[in-house]
């Protein structure tokens, strides 16, 4: 969804906004099919939203995005916050490189026919397309569903999704670090708050 609505025209700052809500629709679908959330955990998704938002502020002010790039947006929010409660609820005892297997093929399967009508296969052969692929491939599709499914396994799904409010922030700082982009006052805050959420949101006990 999130590609798709970058294709679409959707702004990177729009992007990190919708979907740095996932923990809070997590949180409630979680709710509706009977976990228990405690309050102070309530208040951690709500106070993770509010760090998102500082993060992604001054983002927002140049956001632009279609109806349909809006739409790709809610869509990848609401699979990736149904595949979470899913895979907690039917897929914690799953071997977890038959998991990566299936999913991924199935991303194949799926994806594939819709590259090959709607993609021109238009190359640029170097290093910043191989490096790219590599951290998508390895990092994103490998690396980072792996320990997803493992703090699934381990943990309740709301308390694992809250993780996810920490993207926004420690993308800025990579940028920061690697890009040399300015790190402002408000991403600061954001960060800090956003920790606080996830630290409120993580506490069952």
């Amino acid at each position: 969804g999130v590609y798709a609505a970058f294709a679409l025209g959707a702004s990177a700052g729009l992007s990190a906004l919708v979907i740095g809500t996932m923990p809070l629709t997590v949180a409630l679908g979680s709710r509706l099919l009977g976990e228990r959330i405690l309050p102070r955990q309530w208040l951690g998704f709500v106070l993770g939203v509010g760090g998102v938002l500082l993060v992604v502020a001054e983002r927002l002010a140049h956001a632009h995005a279609t109806l349909a790039a809006c739409g790709a947006l809610v869509l990848g929010l609401l699979g990736i916050s149904a595949g979470t409660i899913y895979q907690k609820r039917h897929g914690s005892g799953i071997d977890l490189r038959a998991g990566l297997f299936v999913q991924n093929t199935a991303g194949t399967l799926v994806l594939l026919p819709l590259a090959w009508g709607l993609e021109h296969f238009r190359l640029e052969a170097g290093w910043p397309l191989a490096l790219s692929l590599g951290w998508i491939v390895l990092m994103n599709s490998v690396l980072g569903f792996a320990l997803l499914f493992v703090l699934i396994r381990r943990g309740a799904a709301s308390s694992v999704a809250a993780l996810f409010y920490l993207v926004p922030p420690v993308t800025a700082l990579m940028s920061a670090v690697m890009l040399h982009e300015p790190l402002g006052l408000l991403e600061v805050a954001g960060f800090a708050l956003a920790a606080l959420g996830v630290w409120l949101a993580s506490r069952t006990g």
